[in-house]
């Protein structure tokens, strides 16, 4: 949820009377649950939270492997031992889903892109896997998203493909 929908959905909640605050979450399962977690007592709106316990989560340039300073998006890279060990009859989806880095640690390839600020917590912005291929090309069904919003009469978009003619659909929500 965007900060946006966290404090409409609370203020929603709390006008019928429920006055228990939503917190984001985040995680895959891959990981077996949560790998980041706002709670009542420590969290950051706006924010997936902060990794849970035995959760490590690094974010990494996506071309270099290399970490990204603070508030810099880049792969989300995951470890825990409640890591899942493979996936069933499907090596090849195993073998990339894991990615070793050159100090020969081992860790879950999220797909997802993201940030972590100067106090630990964790911003999803968007999907390696949201992607068309066009022309031999990959296109960020995010970054559509994105670039349409800035437009002035732009609330809200969503981009989906179609998978008959291959063309891109977008959704508008206008002010």
């Amino acid at each position: 949820m965007t900060e946006t929908e966290l404090n409409t959905t609370n203020k929603l909640f709390a006008e019928k009377g429920l006055n228990v605050p939503i917190c984001n979450g985040y995680g895959q399962n891959e990981m077996a649950g949560a790998v980041a977690l706002n709670t009542i007592q420590h969290n950051k709106n706006g924010s997936a939270g902060f990794p849970t316990y035995g959760t490590d989560i690094r974010i990494v340039d996506r071309n270099t492997l290399k970490d990204v300073p603070f508030n810099t998006s880049g792969l989300i890279l995951e470890k825990s031992d409640s890591r899942f060990l493979y996936y069933m009859n499907m090596p090849e989806k195993t073998k990339r889903s894991t990615i070793i880095l050159s100090d020969g640690s081992e860790w879950y390839d999220s797909t997802d892109i993201g940030y972590m600020d100067e106090d630990g917590f964790l911003f999803i912005t968007g999907r390696t896997t949201r992607v068309i291929i066009k022309i031999d090309h990959k296109v960020s069904l995010d970054v559509i998203e994105t670039k349409i919003k800035m437009a002035e009469p732009v609330q809200d978009a969503a981009a989906v493909s179609c998978a008959l003619d291959d063309k891109v659909v977008v959704f508008l929500k206008l002010k």
